[in-house]
């Protein structure tokens, strides 16, 4: 089955105002799509592809046609997953851009971890036990596929 033809989105032949570099620094990362977030990311990509099209490959590997925001459930979890192995065979993605990649996803967990730890501790309306019990819950059912619900009496 081939895949269908990459669209060619050099970032040579894209005016300044429109690069995703120079569109985060004038605009705020907010403006930016996820392909265009993991662009700045790798920094380059394969001669004829470039970062943009690289991007673009790795967010359409689980099924070309997805809607914007499937691409991006379907990246999040591939990477939750999977991690490194998603990654993987992607030509002109090597130890480097996985490795940056990866240290992203990281970065952004461990964001979102100080985060709900901040505002648990400034509210300080949950005991000490109940926000022991939320910390070590809400790491374990994070990287669970499956939602679950369900009650914790204290």
């Amino acid at each position: 089955m081939e895949s269908p033809p990459l669209p060619l989105i050099l970032i040579e032949s894209t005016p300044l105002s429109e690069r995703p570099r120079e569109r985060c620094l004038q605009t705020g990362t907010a403006c930016l799509s996820l392909r265009e977030c993991l662009a700045l990311i790798l920094g380059s990509g394969p001669p004829g592809i470039g970062c943009l099209g690289l991007a673009h490959l790795i967010l359409t590997r689980p099924g070309p046609g997805m809607s914007p925001s499937d691409e991006e459930r379907a990246f999040f979890t591939a990477l939750e997953l999977t991690g490194m192995t998603h990654l993987q065979g992607f030509h002109g993605l090597g130890p480097s851009g996985q490795a940056k990649i990866l240290a992203a996803f990281e970065l952004a967990k461990r964001y979102v971890f100080y985060r709900m730890q901040k505002s648990t501790v400034q509210k300080n309306t949950i005991s000490h036990l109940a926000n022991q019990a939320l910390t070590c819950i809400s790491q374990k059912l994070r990287a669970e596929v499956q939602e679950w619900f369900g009650f914790l009496p204290l």
